[in-house]
């Protein structure tokens, strides 16, 4: 079924944050926590591409492609997710692909448990040669050369294993989950020889509260939204707080987003 996401309202502030953000959390919830992998009880596949600050000279474009489905024999949720994250100006890219696995628990008739664990490959590089270096600007010459001996320039990209953990409780109306990502966190730095740059660990806490809406015909879907997500990566922390209305296969809704420094 094909959705329809209207945003009314749209705050934005610069985050200092290692990984990209989605503002519309709710429509990517394999990114934020592995435990949604299978929670449909069926197959869904799932494609997102997110500009910011279209037609400037500086844009960041990220794009997440999922795909997860459940299995009744295991119990358990399985999924395939990848995130793609590029900066115009400054030509960094950052790819990473998981592998999502999530069992769901039944604790009693209302409420469920659904614990996950994800692994998989990033990639970082940076396209060094767009940079202008020390030893391409020949002073006495007034010229710029176009080659230069940095051996900084060989070391344009970096991988490195990860993993996270999450869970999700919920019934009928009330959900509420977390998920804690680089739990290895990877070196990522650009120098191979001795340098370290750690990929610092991600939380992100969420919720979000359900009140069905009276409609004319029961076949209809009608309901009200409300959700949350905090995140916090190193000294850097954002809340997003928003309200959806969901009728079928049309969303309207609007988000709000506080961001603060410790």
């Amino acid at each position: 079924m094909k959705k329809l996401l209207f945003v009314f309202l749209f705050v934005s502030f610069k985050i200092f944050s290692q990984d990209p953000v989605f503002t519309q959390f709710y429509n990517v919830p394999e990114y934020i926590n592995p435990s949604f992998t299978g929670a449909s009880g069926g197959t869904n596949i799932s494609v997102l591409n997110r500009t910011q600050w279209f037609g400037l000279n500086y844009g960041l474009n990220s794009q997440f492609f999922s795909i997860d489905g459940f299995s009744e024999k295991m119990n358990s949720g399985l999924g395939l997710s990848i995130m793609n994250h590029q900066e115009s100006t400054t030509r960094y890219n950052f790819t990473q692909m998981n592998f999502n696995y999530s069992y769901q628990v039944k604790l009693n008739r209302d409420w469920g448990f659904y614990p996950s664990i994800s692994a998989g490959f990033g990639v970082k590089d940076y396209a060094f040669d767009n940079l202008l270096l020390e030893d391409q600007i020949l002073i006495y010459q007034g010229i710029i050369n176009v080659n230069s001996n940095d051996p900084f320039l060989t070391n344009d990209s970096v991988s490195f294993f990860d993993m996270s953990a999450g869970f999700l409780v919920f019934n009928d109306r009330l959900w509420f989950g977390a998920n804690l990502k680089h739990l290895t966190n990877p070196n990522i730095s650009f120098d191979n020889e001795g340098g370290k740059v750690k990929l610092k660990s991600f939380l992100s806490v969420h919720g979000g509260y359900k009140i069905p809406l009276k409609t004319r015909y029961k076949r209809e879907k009608f309901n009200l939204y409300f959700n949350m997500n905090y995140m916090r990566q190193a000294n850097f922390d954002r809340l997003d707080i928003g309200s959806l209305v969901k009728y079928n296969g049309i969303s309207l809704g609007f988000l709000g987003l506080l961001r603060q420094q410790a």
